[in-house]
């Protein structure tokens, strides 16, 4: 399954959170002797940002995805 493929959920009640929903429908069903890896790059800021601030975080945590997964 494809990351891109994934349903994904935000909370911001009781706690803040963010991630893949890997079973929202179904189970997700992983074949024996296999892995399914997900990875997920956070960026937090502390109060508002310009357009161009948020252009230059995403600009400076887009070379992680490079090469992941090995």
């Amino acid at each position: 399954m494809p990351s891109q493929d994934d349903i994904w959920f935000v909370r911001s009640r009781d706690y803040a959170g963010v991630g893949s929903s890997l079973a929202w429908d179904q189970p997700l069903v992983v074949a024996a002797g296999t892995a399914l890896r997900r990875r997920i790059i956070t960026v937090v800021a502390d109060g508002r940002l310009r357009s161009r601030e948020v252009a230059g975080m995403a600009g400076q945590v887009a070379g992680l995805r490079d090469g992941w997964p090995p």
